[in-house]
């Protein structure tokens, strides 16, 4: 009876381990989508503080950011505030980016 409830826990410890393997490689997928999406924004901010794009392009996209909060707050449902707070903090990393050139750009 001990052997049977050893291997028993043996079995419970690996299936452990491999549903925790398999939630770290969700992690870790998300977290590089994540890291890319922010890099990605970064970089278009950049782009308008070297004058590579227009001020209405960046205005477009703040408001589209904007947009998106908005409409995802009319969902209601278990996912919306996760993609809720990634878009507020989306536009945080936009605007602190862009944000001094926003503030001192003459029409």
């Amino acid at each position: 009876i001990e052997k049977e409830k050893e291997k028993i826990k043996e079995e419970d410890v690996i299936e452990t381990n491999e549903n925790l393997e398999d939630n770290l490689e969700d992690l870790d997928s998300t977290t590089k989508s994540r890291i890319k999406q922010i890099g990605i924004i970064k970089f278009v901010g950049e782009l308008f503080n070297f004058n590579l794009l227009a001020m209405k392009l960046v205005s477009g996209c703040l408001d589209s950011l904007f947009t998106v909060v908005d409409e995802i707050k009319k969902i209601d449902d278990s996912h919306s505030k996760h993609f809720i707070e990634n878009c507020v903090e989306n536009i945080c990393i936009f605007t602190s980016v862009v944000g001094q050139r926003m503030d001192s750009y003459t029409l």
